[in-house]
């Protein structure tokens, strides 16, 4: 495909390029572990009285229960891939709520990398690229907090968490991008373009907006 439209001014940058994917992993980790600790008052109770001993014993139950165990992870991966689709079909909205032309690529799946919301051949404000970076984090999550808050059964309240955590956890560029997005100038503008199949988001600056 053929490059961004040309910057009104300033100087066009790459803002945010494929990571590495050790410095992926552990930032999902880490918010994987906060949303634990912030959505399941059980495992939060547990670690504040005795973290050791509940890594201690989180680490007995998966090797003494290693079937369990790994039938724990395979139920989470259709939650991790619904929540993932329905998760960049929300930034989708958002986008087209804001004026954008906007789609979800899947193709990306076939080779070994995430589905991600595309908004061709515009330049978009900073004010409502941050609003489209974090729509998927408030949607969902109130969805799934909704879940839990109305006790329908425990098994609906046990989706819900999983959504809350997991969720959570495919927002990380988002967040990342949002922070760093907190830091620059209001006439900042961003631009997506697709390279290797994967999503690169380039910014730069104009005196229009």
């Amino acid at each position: 495909m053929g490059g961004p439209p040309e910057a009104p001014k300033g100087n066009t940058e790459p803002e945010a390029l494929p990571q590495n994917h050790l410095s992926r992993v552990v930032w999902m980790l880490s918010l994987i572990v906060a949303s634990l600790l912030v959505y399941t008052p059980g495992i939060r109770q547990s670690m504040l009285a005795s973290p050791v001993s509940t890594m201690s014993g989180f680490t007995t139950f998966a090797t003494s229960n290693r079937f369990l165990y790994i039938g724990a992870i395979i139920a989470v991966v259709p939650v991790a891939f619904i929540n993932l689709v329905i998760h960049e079909e929300v930034h989708k909205v958002a986008s087209r709520m804001a004026g954008y032309r906007s789609e979800v690529k899947l193709k990306p799946i076939c080779h070994g990398r995430e589905p991600y919301n595309y908004i061709p051949d515009e330049w978009i404000n900073k004010g409502e690229y941050q609003l489209i970076l974090l729509a998927p984090l408030f949607v969902i999550n109130l969805f799934a907090a909704s879940l839990v808050i109305m006790d329908i059964s425990p098994t609906a309240a046990t989706l819900g968490k999983a959504f809350l955590v997991v969720n959570t956890a495919t927002s990380g560029d988002d967040i990342q991008m949002f922070l760093r997005g907190i830091t620059y100038d209001m006439s900042t503008i961003y631009q997506h373009r697709i390279e290797k199949h994967s999503l690169v988001v380039y910014r730069s600056v104009t005196t229009d907006k």
